[in-house]
């Protein structure tokens, strides 16, 4: 094999190293070259292949959320210096923008009280203005607290601006209140203790704000926490109803009393407040005595200073609007069943039962009274009862009819098929009725089989109208209302944001 090699081909070697030798600088300095250009040529060629990943510029804040998802998720992508735009792939844009529209990202921006103080203000500006902007500060602030706890995706809070009474004290306004409403992540729920945290959070980051003028609810709508406090009248009337009529019915049994409840409210809030003072005798005492002489005359002075102790007591109560002041319990006895004689006694127990206070206004009515009786039911009169062979002829002549039917159903068919095909040979096809956008339609059909209702919307949103109206039009009902529906959504979220 060493035969074959050409003999020129030793001393062309040894002549290109010894070239090579002499010219050692030169030929590191072209090697080092080249290998520069290639990378510049790899690395054009890399950011000529980066698209903006959004169409709009992103604040700093979202930026970092989606850059913390995207780093995540292992994908390649860069930032510009000023943190408002992620260039990625091409190939891989509508990818990733699937992914983060399914994650919730780029959440909505809010501006927080760094953004606030950033803006510097004119010196002629309104002091409503200032105040409405170190307002909104603070609800980015807690916006951004309430998105760290776990569970929630999102949140948005509302913070009222104080309402002075113009007809009232200009001094004196309504104590402030906020609205929350969180958005939480598929699957999760915050239990009443989380709840009342987020009442406390955002009441400790307002000023003047106490837990109890926070609303806190969730995407649907409805409160979350603790259930509101039942009607304490109303609870009052069922629970001493209940009571004294399962009382009656074990006694007497089933239909021989009826029972009614009735309680009073008091119907506004009421407050008093007294103040007892209580003596303990002297606690101690001081003598003093004075002689002298003055102008001429002499004297003689005694002083007793007595120091006395004593309790001072302070009771305030508070009256709510629902609390129970007047009871009224009224029982209805069936006289053919009990005795008039027992309802002296029955009137004391049922009192006893159903805790009732006489001297505080409650009262106890119990009487016995005929109830009426249930109408004895007539027998069916012959007309009433149905003929039973009228009804097996009507079945036999509607068995017969679909019989007949099934029977010329194929040439009832045949006949159709036969009256269309004429029917459309004598259509002329009109090119104007051909849907341009039918392919395309197809073709994004196709590619959104397997997607959801949220990620479809998605897609669609940056697709022209025909295409979507005919993408929606191919789809099954259920899912082009979810569809419809997350779209509207979208368009409601972007004007807001706007």
């Amino acid at each position: 094999m060493l035969a074959e090699i050409h003999p020129r081909l030793p001393t062309l070697i040894e002549r290109t190293a010894l070239w090579v030798g002499r010219r050692r600088a030169g030929v590191a300095g072209a090697i080092a070259t080249g290998a520069a250009l290639a990378a510049i040529a790899l690395g054009i060629g890399r950011f000529q292949g980066d698209v903006p990943l959004f169409d709009e510029a992103l604040r700093p804040s979202q930026t970092s959320d989606v850059e913390s998802a995207l780093t995540l998720w292992g994908e390649t992508f860069r930032a510009d210096a000023q943190g408002t735009e992620i260039f990625v792939s091409a190939s891989r844009r509508r990818d990733l923008l699937l992914r983060l529209t399914l994650a919730g990202l780029p959440r909505r921006y809010v501006p927080t009280s760094a953004d606030v103080l950033d803006d510097r203000s004119n010196a002629l500006t309104p002091q409503s203005i200032i105040d409405d902007r170190r307002r909104s500060g603070i609800e980015g602030d807690i916006v951004a607290g309430l998105r760290r706890i776990a569970g929630i995706a999102d949140a948005a809070v509302v913070l009222p601006p104080a309402q002075a009474d113009p007809l009232g004290d200009p001094d004196r306004t309504e104590p402030p209140s906020a609205a929350v409403q969180l958005i939480m992540q598929p699957g999760e729920t915050l239990s009443a203790e989380a709840v009342a945290g987020v009442r406390r959070f955002v009441a400790s980051a307002y000023p003047g704000l106490s837990p109890d003028r926070v609303a806190v609810i969730d995407a649907s709508g409805a409160a979350i926490g603790s259930p509101p406090s039942p009607d304490a009248a109303m609870t009052k009337e069922r629970r001493v109803q209940g009571s004294v009529q399962s009382a009656l019915d074990a006694i007497f049994g089933a239909g021989v009393a009826v029972v009614r409840v009735s309680v009073s409210a008091a119907g506004s809030e009421q407050q008093s407040q007294s103040t007892k003072v209580v003596p303990h005798g002297a606690l101690s005492a001081d003598v003093a005595h004075e002689r002298g002489t003055e102008a001429g005359k002499s004297f003689d002075r005694e002083r007793t200073t007595r120091r006395y102790a004593y309790d001072t007591l302070s009771e305030r109560r508070v009256t709510t609007a629902d609390a129970p002041v007047r009871m009224a319990v009224a029982v209805f006895l069936n006289a053919s069943r009990v005795a008039s004689t027992s309802v002296s006694d029955v009137s004391a127990l049922v009192r006893a039962a159903a805790g009732a206070d006489l001297a505080a206004g409650d009262e106890v009515v119990v009487q016995t009274l005929d109830f009426a009786s249930p109408a004895p039911q007539s027998p069916p009169s012959p007309a009433d009862v149905p003929d039973v062979r009228a009804g097996i002829a009507r079945a036999a002549v509607a068995c017969a009819l679909a019989l007949f039917g099934f029977a010329t159903l194929p040439l009832s068919r045949a006949r159709g098929f036969a009256l269309e095909k004429a029917a459309l040979a004598k259509t002329p096809v009109t090119f104007s009725s051909i849907d341009p956008h039918a392919e395309r339609s197809r073709s994004i059909l196709a590619s959104l089989a397997g997607e959801s209702p949220q990620a479809a919307a998605y897609v669609l949103a940056f697709e022209p109208h025909d295409v979507r109206e005919g993408v929606l039009r191919r789809c099954a009902a259920e899912r082009r209302d979810a569809i419809v529906a997350y779209l509207d959504l979208r368009s409601s979220t972007e004007v807001v944001g706007k």
